[in-house]
């Protein structure tokens, strides 16, 4: 019961905050939106009835999708990512590693002018179900944590074009060494032939991780969205 009411107590104080902000929507093809401050707070609501899911900090960063703001901005990214691959060659696939909650793969589904299927950890699946939901949106592929030597992609007979690496925490400087890098990536390969690591990549990554990185890139999105010139990189996974 004291967990309903500090919803209701939040969503009261967060609803008079955002009052007089823009709305906050996803658009549908049809025109028709979703409203993502109620996504916030039914996430929320979500986080407080089920703390144990949260609790290691790996899983507790997926509190985050409380906020609306930064739904909102993750919309915004999730966006501008799907109108660059819609942008390269029609019959590209891609294989989105980790599917979060499912904005880009929204995208994809509705307007499908890219070919995105997505995969999420299995011990994280259930942080994103009720964004999820209200997306209409559910993972093609469960996996086990890639940082387990038996790394597998269950039921994952196809190979892709490309995995996407959207800010994707394993390979960043503040869990990967440069043989963990190398070692992560190549457990792509069975999987797509290239990858497109999308992030803060001044931040995300040291110059030694930097610079293994480079020896592997082939390009980026520049060609499709500046926003990404210094955001992006195309890998050969076969250089590895």
């Amino acid at each position: 019961m004291m967990k309903k009411q500090l919803t209701k107590k939040l969503k009261k104080q967060l609803t008079k905050k955002l009052k007089n902000s823009p709305k906050f929507t996803i658009e549908r093809q049809d025109n028709s939106t979703i409203q993502l401050l109620d996504v916030a707070y039914d996430h929320l609501d979500f986080v407080l009835k089920n703390p144990e899911y949260f609790k290691t900090k790996d899983h507790f960063s997926t509190v985050q999708y409380s906020n609306v703001t930064l739904l909102s901005q993750l919309d915004d990214v999730c966006k501008k990512i799907y109108n660059s691959l819609a942008h390269m060659r029609r019959d590209s696939t891609y294989l989105n590693i980790g599917t979060g909650p499912g904005i880009l793969e929204f995208y994809a589904n509705e307007f499908k002018a890219a070919n995105i299927d997505s995969v999420e950890w299995d011990q994280q699946e259930r942080n994103f179900s009720v964004i999820r939901k209200a997306l209409n949106v559910e993972p093609t592929y469960l996996c086990n944590d890639v940082r387990d030597n038996n790394f597998e992609i269950y039921n994952c007979n196809k190979k892709y074009d490309y995995v996407l690496l959207i800010r994707f925490f394993p390979i960043n400087a503040e869990n990967a060494t440069v043989s963990q890098l190398k070692d992560r990536l190549s457990k792509f390969k069975k999987y797509a032939n290239k990858a497109i690591i999308i992030d803060n990549i001044d931040v995300a990554f040291n110059k030694e991780l930097y610079d293994v990185l480079a020896s592997l890139e082939i390009g980026n999105l520049i060609e499709t969205n500046p926003r990404f010139q210094n955001a992006s990189m195309i890998l050969d996974l076969n250089k590895i």
